[in-house]
């Protein structure tokens, strides 16, 4: 089994408070990105971890998170955090620190209260998260230097008679034209594409070549709003159900078991398997509710509820009582019967589960 902290870290992305009972709640608080003048230093924004001593009601996210992650019972779980708040306070009460691996470190004052000290480098925004922070150094001018201006020798005579006799190459002259030419078949060729596409786009998608079609100029159009044909209602032939569909039985042995549907004429027998959907509503008759827990937040309750869920109950939201999310982990209509389950839910999930009548 993992160490608390693994757990309370691993939380911490999804939710926004992790209580440890009988210590504090750990809790992430956003941040925008920061610039440090000094250091020019660039931070990264993000989620970081704080700490709050007075939140320390047991709502079951921690050790039922920890139950289902080390696949452990709800009281191996509750245990494995009690021991690891004593290790806590103890280190507390005798002047140590304590480092929490991903959070930070608690100390306590000299009103023997305690003192988070968060771990800037960790960051719980899934969008942010890895953004690192860095070091930017600061730009320095550059002295400008004056660039010296070149000076053209002296042309003599003969080096002009020369020139004017053999004047320059009309080289560039031809490679410009050679440019333009090409310039004109690509665009040859991004029109014959192009005719290309539109004429299968009128072969395929309007009546033009088909007999009997209601063909408008205004097909051709491919941005004109085309008008769908006035809706017929179909003829209908019976579809019957069934839940376990076997390829040997014939449709017409199942008409005596199963519904009908109504089915678009000559499109033959289909069998349709329609999905179970386990009901999560209390009984009609339902007197007798044995509570599993109650949770100040609802989405605690309805993770609550799912954990009973797979333990093989009908977990729901029975009430909110007292500011508190009462989940009812099954429903029966009879002591008895209440009781019987109440002893089952106390072994496999909370064994201080009780029964209320209603």
């Amino acid at each position: 089994m993992k160490n608390v902290e693994s757990y309370i870290t691993q939380l911490l992305y999804t939710h926004d408070c992790v209580i440890v009972p009988d210590l504090g709640g750990f809790f992430t608080v956003r941040t925008d990105a920061k610039h440090d003048a000094n250091t020019h230093r660039f931070k990264a924004p993000g989620k970081r971890p704080a700490f709050n001593p007075a939140l320390q009601h047991n709502d079951g996210l921690l050790i039922g998170n920890i139950a289902r992650e080390a696949d452990c019972s709800y009281e191996e779980a509750k245990e494995h955090v009690n021991s690891f708040i004593g290790v806590v306070k103890n280190a507390l009460s005798s002047g140590e620190g304590v480092s929490l691996s991903g959070l930070g470190t608690l100390t306590q004052n000299t009103d023997n209260k305690p003192v988070f000290t968060p771990d800037e480098s960790v960051n719980y925004d899934t969008d942010t998260f890895a953004l690192e922070s860095f070091h930017a150094l600061p730009v320095e001018k550059e002295n400008s230097v004056t660039a010296a201006i070149p000076v053209k020798p002296p042309v003599l005579e003969s080096e002009k008679k020369l020139s004017q006799t053999h004047p320059p190459e009309q080289a560039p002259k031809k490679v410009k034209k050679e440019q333009k030419s090409y310039r004109l078949a690509a665009a040859a060729v991004a029109l014959l594409i192009i005719a290309g596409g539109y004429l299968g786009w009128v072969i395929s998608s309007t009546g033009l070549i088909r007999p009997n079609s209601n063909f408008e100029v205004a097909d051709l159009n491919p941005f004109h709003e085309k008008v769908c044909d006035l809706y017929e209602p179909r003829k209908s032939v019976p579809l019957f159900l069934q839940s376990e569909w076997k390829l040997d039985q014939h449709p017409l042995t199942l008409h005596k078991q199963y519904g009908k549907l109504e089915l678009t004429h000559n499109e033959g027998f289909i069998p349709v398997k329609l999905p179970h959907k386990k009901s999560t509503t209390k009984p009609v008759d339902a007197r007798f509710h044995v509570i599993a827990g109650a949770f100040k937040s609802k989405q605690n309750a309805e993770a609550f509820i799912r954990l009973v869920n797979q333990k093989g109950f009908n977990g729901l939201i029975l009430d909110r009582n007292n500011s508190l999310y009462r989940v009812s982990a099954t429903q029966k209509s009879s002591r008895s019967e209440a009781n019987k389950a109440l002893r089952e839910i106390r072994s496999t999930i909370n064994k201080e589960a009780w029964v209320l009548t209603k």
